[in-house]
């Protein structure tokens, strides 16, 4: 009897898309703690910086992102991005 293979086989595309996924659901957690943060604050203002949002108890860490991206914060506007560090295979 032959041994049947299990493992799922995914394209290079997929695994793109599914890493682009990834850093869009943790992309949306982050803007929405920012934009908690700026409506319950005394002062009305957005965090000085990301790491403002687990200080403050809004989030129990920054998620994690896929390899060769991070987070771009930008205090001002309160507006969250994400950069990818390297090339996206």
């Amino acid at each position: 009897m032959r041994e049947v293979d299990t493992q799922p086989e995914f394209s290079p595309a997929m695994l793109a898309e599914e890493r682009r996924a990834a850093a869009k659901a943790s992309l949306l957690t982050v803007q929405e703690a920012v934009e908690g943060f700026r409506l319950f604050s005394a002062d009305k203002k957005y965090p000085a910086s990301l790491a403002q949002l687990v200080e403050g108890g809004i989030l129990k860490s920054l998620p994690n992102l896929p390899a060769g991206m991070k987070f771009v914060y930008v205090a001002a506007t309160g507006k969250v991005d994400i950069e990818v560090t390297e090339a996206d295979e």
